[in-house]
């Protein structure tokens, strides 16, 4: 049942191969013993992966000029009602191109962009480029300290922010719309962006333009993207998953349709943008299509899936409807390095499915510890090569000498020994098998837990912490002489929200091995049922306690607990707010994160039905409403709103609960 024939003759043939090597030289060490013959170490190093060097690639910008010449009118990218056509982007981004160069910055320089999601953002990209520096994501959502260490580790010569361009505009006016006399070449820095450090702070991948070219050859068939497709452009721009958005469809000729803020945490709003959009392709992690309908979005053709591990169940509910495909790729190897299309009639029984082939361009080898290549179906750690490569790690020549080692398959090639392992099927796919170190990742999200101890020790009142996975989520366990006050809010105020722990527990020690190392499996349990508190006291409160137990798979949660201190975030803030409108109420995401207790959401529902009982002259029936509810009923008229609601898509005016709003609405269609 475990061996099929093949299987079983690699092994005796192995066997066969380590007894000819002793008797020929007893005196062998273990270590100097091959098992690969010569037939398959040419299959793992050189047929299943492509050229370490491929053909001189046409830089970024020469592809994206040849589409602007070709299409000019196309449209480039849109976010929300705003548009750009390729000539508009191209000319905005050559104007602040030259005025970026009339400020100082020279090429291979720095230039952090903090700037909300949006079409400045990939003008801001461009222009960059277009001035030969490279740009470094700031994202406005993270902590102020952070942002200040990334500005001031990767030594930017300029910040680009809103207050900036608003600043520029009249500069900008009076530029050339034509594109500043800099040559682009394949060596120079194109972005550096930004990853969990497991020294304690975050370090920076810096990636040179020859790698973005062959990102563009390697994965534009994958993704899709080309004249007349839209692609949806939904990973922040502070991780690399952007790169590829932007890069691949701009390059092709698509249109790179942008979600807002608050579709990025709207299941319903992002469905409603994905098809009043007409987005055909898309690469997304798959926790989301874990939220999203898939008849809701059956416009889009190909879904591109990466940062996380993808369940056969999940792959078989979206391949009935469209391409999907399983990725694979650090940062240090410019976003993907494998790729595979799930096939037709995939079960949801199946193990989960392969992380893909090699990519062209992309040289991958699944080696021991001793560099030397595994046997198929033999577990080793993934180290990559080829022209994806990154430079390495910005101002960080240890690390960079540590993680980017001698190739010893190709006289001057280097390979970026990634912590992830894996092994090769016999139909050459890549299957992942977890971690050789410390590095996890959460929901798509690449952290070291070093960097996350380290900031949790920092806290004045703890003497030690460790920070440890537990069903999902980051627990930290602190010693500390008192109970320490405050370590989540600490932690977040240094570390983007998908880093802060969202258990803290506290110890008199840590448990230790005999041999002095801190003995993991001996640490308890979060307490969670413990944490849980209070009791639900009305109807409402215990509807919505029962919905946070299951979308955070815990057994119990209390009315006083935060759905973000228990794990919460922004695809399961999605998930909470589906099942609030399955049980009749209307909550949005905004007043998920800004309530975050059951009591508190419950409130909001207790309003509205307290506010139903006590009628008045002011309402309609038995719903009071509001001078603004009046002006939009007036304005947009009672049967519009009806087909509104019953479309789904009611839209919040500003200052209107969005509950109050649409019960009301609903109230009034009825009578």
């Amino acid at each position: 049942d475990l061996f099929d024939a093949g299987r079983a003759e690699r092994v005796v043939r192995r066997v066969v191969r380590v007894l000819e090597q002793i008797a020929a030289d007893p005196q062998v060490l273990l270590s100097g013993l091959d098992i690969l013959d010569a037939d398959e170490r040419t299959r793992v190093v050189e047929e299943w992966n492509g050229p370490a060097r491929p053909v001189p690639l046409t830089s970024w910008l020469d592809l994206f000029d040849g589409r602007v010449h070709a299409t000019p009118e196309a449209v480039a990218v849109r976010c929300g009602s705003v548009e750009l056509s390729y000539a508009e982007l191209a000319a905005r981004a050559n104007r602040l191109a030259r005025y970026v160069r009339r400020s100082g910055v020279g090429v291979e320089d720095r230039v952090g962009l903090r700037l909300p999601r949006g079409v400045d953002m990939v003008v801001a990209v461009v222009a960059v480029w277009r001035a030969g520096a490279a740009y470094v994501p700031l994202d406005p959502e993270y902590p102020a300290e952070r942002l200040a260490f990334m500005a001031a580790d990767s030594g930017a010569a300029l910040v680009i922010d809103e207050e900036w361009l608003a600043d520029a505009a009249d500069a900008l006016a009076v530029e050339s719309a034509e594109p500043p006399a800099v040559p682009s070449e394949p060596q120079r820095l194109a972005y550096v962006i930004y990853t969990s450090g497991s020294t304690g702070r975050p370090k920076g991948v810096a990636v040179a333009h020859g790698g973005l070219s062959n990102l563009v050859a390697a994965m534009g068939p994958v993704l899709g993207a080309g004249p007349g497709e839209v692609t949806l452009q939904f990973a922040s721009f502070s991780f690399d998953a952007s790169v590829l958005d932007v890069a691949v469809t701009l390059a092709r000729g698509g249109t790179l349709a942008i979600t807002s803020s608050e579709e990025r945490t709207d299941a319903q709003a992002l469905a409603e943008m994905i098809r009043d959009s007409g987005v055909t392709v898309a690469s997304v992690v798959p926790s989301l299509l874990s939220v999203l309908d898939p008849q809701a979005v059956s416009g889009v053709r190909n879904w591109v899936l990466g940062a996380e591990r993808l369940s056969a169940d999940l792959a078989a509910r979206w391949r009935a409807q469209a391409g999907v495909w399983n990725t694979y790729g650090p940062t240090e190897a410019t976003v993907m390095a494998t790729a595979v299309e799930i096939a037709e009639g995939i079960s949801p029984e199946d193990a989960p499915p392969a992380i893909g082939r090699p990519l062209p361009g992309c040289r991958v080898f699944v080696l021991d510890e001793f560099l030397r290549p595994t046997p198929v179906g033999v577990v080793g750690e993934v180290y990559l090569a080829g022209a994806g490569l990154a430079r390495g790690y910005l101002g960080r020549v240890d690390l960079t000498a540590e993680r980017f080692v001698a190739s010893p398959f190709g006289a001057g090639d280097r390979m970026y020994r990634t912590g992830d392992l894996a092994r090769w099927s016999d139909d050459g796919l890549l299957h992942f098998a977890g971690r050789a170190d410390e590095q996890v990742k959460i929901r798509g999200f690449r952290i070291e837990l070093g960097e996350v101890e380290s900031v949790v020790a920092a806290h004045p009142d703890v003497a030690q912490a460790i920070v440890v996975v537990r069903e999902g989520r980051l627990a930290a366990y602190v010693v500390s002489s008192g109970e320490p006050a405050g370590v989540r809010e600490f932690a977040a105020e240094r570390l983007p929200e998908y880093m802060v722990p969202t258990t803290v527990v506290r110890l008199d020690e840590l448990p230790l091995t005999p041999n002095g190392k801190i003995d993991q499996s001996a640490l308890p349990a979060p307490d969670v049922e413990r944490a849980a508190g209070r009791a639900p006291s009305s109807p409402a409160e215990a509807v919505l306690c029962d919905l946070f137990a299951e979308v955070l798979g815990l057994e119990r949660v209390g009315v006083d607990d935060s759905f973000f201190a228990l794990g919460g975030d922004s695809i399961l803030s999605m998930l909470l707010v589906s099942g609030a409108r399955r049980a009749g109420w209307v909550l949005s995401p905004r007043q998920v994160f800004e309530e975050q207790t059951p009591a508190r959401l419950a409130l909001v529902a207790q309003a509205l039905t307290d506010g139903a009982a006590s009628g008045g002259e002011s309402g309609v029936g038995d719903v009071p409403l509001t001078p603004v509810m009046r002006e939009l009923i007036e304005r947009v008229g009672l049967d519009a709103l009806g087909q509104a609601v019953q479309s789904s898509v009611v839209r919040t005016p500003v200052g209107v609960d969005v509950v109050v709003l649409a019960s009301a609405v609903r109230a009034l269609v009825e009578r």
